[in-house]
């Protein structure tokens, strides 16, 4: 399964089995890479309007705390920028997971709502 398979079938799973949360839970798109001038000019453009690296890949809105997830596949680890973000949202109150399978992000979802 690749990154964005897992993060679709997450997201798909929460949106269909809880109808009531949809539009408390989103995507960031911020995986962008600048390997062409395209590319380059794309993320220039992102930025100006407020794209951050290291913001997770998937947000969660629920009662007054924030949930970001971010999705890992095999030995891709948290960068840097992505534990400073963590680290900020954590100091808020928020909540930060790793996600590398779909049942543990069911298990933390259940727990969420428990």
């Amino acid at each position: 399964m690749t990154h964005n398979q897992l993060q679709a079938a997450c997201h798909l799973w929460l949106w269909n089995t809880y109808p009531d949360l949809r539009y408390l839970a989103h995507a960031n798109i911020n995986n962008l890479t600048t390997e062409t001038p395209d590319a380059r000019i794309q993320m220039s453009k992102l930025k100006a309007i407020g794209l951050v690296k290291g913001v997770f890949d998937y947000e969660l809105y629920y009662r007054g705390v924030l949930y970001a997830f971010d999705f890992k596949i095999g030995s891709d680890r948290l960068h840097p920028d992505q534990l400073a973000y963590q680290n900020q949202i954590e100091r808020q109150g928020g909540k930060c997971f790793e996600i590398r399978n779909f049942e543990d992000f069911k298990k933390i979802i259940y727990e969420i709502l428990a």
